[in-house]
């Protein structure tokens, strides 16, 4: 169990969680998939994916229909997330993703999901990747324009 505040993970309750919660700490839970939903129509159809991954591992392989932010974008980002639809966070591996998802329940998002195994198990179960060049942040544009 992971204990977070204000968008940032700080540890981990593994003894006694309940410890936690009766000294008044805040206690927020997070569901965690398997990638493989992703994969599924019903899967497709439920979740907005967003990968919170950086653009070249981006360009390397995605789950199809994802949208990119990259955790470290996220804070400055996180009006672009959409709040229609559930949202399944995904990373490499699952730990960025968790963070990510914590930042998002910080800021009001209240249905989300962690992709535990990440695109590494949506890899390993042959699953389709996209390839696709990791769009453009609109920082970079700005700062490539300036003279």
């Amino acid at each position: 169990t992971q204990l977070a505040a204000a968008g940032r993970v700080l540890g981990e309750a593994e003894r006694d969680p309940a410890a936690w919660a009766a000294a008044g700490a805040p206690w927020v839970t997070l569901e965690a998939v398997e990638s493989g939903v992703l994969a599924t129509d019903a899967g497709r159809a439920r979740y907005h994916v967003l990968d919170v991954r950086e653009p070249l591992e981006w360009e390397v392989g995605h789950v199809p229909g994802a949208n990119l932010i990259s955790l470290g974008a996220l804070r400055e980002r996180v009006a672009e997330v959409p709040r229609d639809r559930e949202i399944a966070v995904i990373c490499e591996a699952g730990v960025r993703s968790a963070s990510a998802a914590s930042l998002l329940q910080a800021a009001g998002y209240d249905r989300i999901v962690n992709v535990s195994d990440g695109t590494a198990g949506y890899r390993r179960a042959n699953h389709p990747l996209e390839h696709t060049a990791a769009p453009n942040d609109e920082d970079d544009e700005e700062e490539e324009g300036t003279p």
